[in-house]
């Protein structure tokens, strides 16, 4: 079986060969975000959240910039899941208030 597991993931891996021709960015997350939800015990769980999170907009063709996905991982990171959960588009989940890195105890 291990070796099912390794030819399954290689299916899913970034096609460096075939970009940009072949394989889209959007293309590749959602490569990605298949891999990580389909296994999340193998994954922070903060991965899978923000993957769990971005997935419904990746099936409908929007992909995150860099700086949509930064912010995003960063309400992740500060425990913001429910309000990010909330959101209905990708620019909402990016354009949230900025968050403190640190909670107060």
């Amino acid at each position: 079986m291990p070796a099912l597991r390794v030819a399954d993931e290689n299916r899913w891996a970034w096609d460096h060969m075939g970009y940009p021709t072949r394989m889209t960015g959007n293309e590749h997350a959602m490569r990605v975000a298949r891999m990580v939800l389909r296994a999340p015990h193998r994954h922070r769980e903060t991965i899978v959240q923000g993957w769990r999170l971005t997935m419904p907009f990746l099936l409908l063709g929007e992909l995150p910039t860099t700086s949509q996905a930064q912010r995003i991982r960063a309400h992740v990171l500060a425990e913001r899941y429910d309000e990010l959960a909330r959101c209905r588009s990708l620019r909402e989940l990016a354009g949230l208030p900025s968050v403190p890195w640190r909670k107060e105890v």
